[in-house]
């Protein structure tokens, strides 16, 4: 048996996208932590734009990837390496994507915890304010 090319060009094509979105998810932090939302938007646009592209791939690489034990078990020691090797860094790009994530939407959540938490003591002062007969 041959080695699945094209699986493996999908996932390797797949792997470039991860990798793709990871950097934007790494420029995203950066907006956040400089306080530069507006920049975050197109951001997150070109994010899915390459998700769109993803789940095509995933299209073509999903039927392959549920007959993966009988493929790999025809391959020739090499092959399997080389196999192998390709979806490791597939593995690592997503593991490297979800971390970048989980950091972006933590970041995004603080800062939304910090706003409501502004915005509650604003609305206490007004309260307060409007009670004593407004601000002195």
């Amino acid at each position: 048996m041959t080695l699945p090319g094209s699986f493996l060009d999908d996932v390797v094509l797949q792997t470039e996208r991860y990798r793709a979105m990871a950097a934007l998810g790494e420029e995203m932090v950066a907006r956040i932590l400089e306080d530069r939302l507006n920049d975050v938007l197109p951001l997150m646009e070109r994010k899915r734009r390459l998700m769109e592209e993803i789940q095509e791939i995933e299209k073509r690489v999903s039927p392959q990837r549920k007959r993966w034990a009988e493929i790999k078990a025809a391959l020739s020691p090499d092959q399997e390496k080389k196999a192998t090797q390709i979806l490791l860094e597939a593995r690592g790009a997503i593991e490297a994507l979800v971390a970048v994530e989980n950091r972006a939407g933590a970041l995004l959540e603080r800062g939304r915890a910090a706003a409501s938490s502004q915005l509650d003591d604003l609305i206490r002062k007004k309260k307060a304010d409007d009670a004593y007969g407004g601000p002195p």
